[in-house]
């Protein structure tokens, strides 16, 4: 596995944290640089397994910030926040958590973080499908949500699998019925039965299952999976624009 690492930051002591903590993880290709602009020219030799970008410096250096974007389009990204008055960190688009250390700053939360990405790379190649907060891989039989592999019911499962081949299209319920269940939908019972199916998952993979963005209703049409874009997975972490 791939464990070169670019940390961009324009705080000394944060990167100074890191750089020995990831050391002491066994990263051995380890870079900093105190800009966005510099972080951008380093990519352009050679693109690194994970970037830790400092959230100010790269809302400071926007323009260059979306040069670094489009020098390292399939590298994840790692966004730190970290001041004193309200020290935070987040991961394309995961839960912010509480940090300390210099100037607020968790070298021990961002490098468990760093992990997660990894294992995600590492397994979800295609024919894996990656929508950011959760991977999907059809042949594997996995769902990883969140960094975490989730267990799924068979049914469930194949209901997520038909909807992702390809991301986007829109099927009615009778024509999931058809395809998933394997029979002609009869009446309303069947149809709910996609419903109540399309409820579960969505426990399952939306951050919030109330207010859907994955796996959506087209009123009238049907049911659709969506994946996000690198810049749409980009912008919802708060980042690189």
């Amino acid at each position: 596995m791939d464990r070169s690492i670019l940390i961009v930051d324009d705080d000394e002591s944060i990167l100074s944290a890191l750089n020995k903590a990831l050391k002491r993880e066994g990263f051995k290709g380890v870079r900093s640089a105190r800009s966005v602009s510099e972080a951008a020219d380093a990519v352009g030799s050679a693109a690194p397994a994970v970037i830790v970008v400092s959230r100010e410096l790269a809302q400071r250096e926007g323009d260059d910030a979306a040069r670094l974007r489009d020098a390292a389009p399939d590298t994840p990204v790692l966004f730190i926040r970290s001041t004193p008055v309200d020290p935070r960190m987040s991961v394309d688009g995961a839960r912010d958590s509480q940090a300390d250390g210099p100037n607020g700053f968790d070298a021990a939360e961002m490098i468990s973080r760093i992990w997660t990405v990894l294992r995600r790379e590492s397994w979800c190649k295609p024919p894996c499908i990656d929508f950011g907060y959760f991977q999907l891989h059809p042949v594997k039989r996995r769902l990883v949500v969140d960094g975490v592999e989730v267990s799924v019911p068979s049914r469930q499962l194949d209901l997520l699998v038909f909807l992702a081949q390809p991301p986007g299209a829109i099927y009615s319920a009778g024509t999931l019925y058809r395809e998933v269940w394997g029979d002609d939908p009869i009446g309303v019972s069947d149809t709910n039965t996609v419903s109540v199916h399309v409820h579960r998952l969505r426990e399952k993979i939306e951050p919030d299952p109330s207010n859907p963005k994955y796996l959506m209703t087209v009123r009238g049409l049907g049911y659709k999976l969506v994946q996000p874009t690198p810049s749409e997975r980009a912008a919802e972490a708060g980042a690189l624009r």
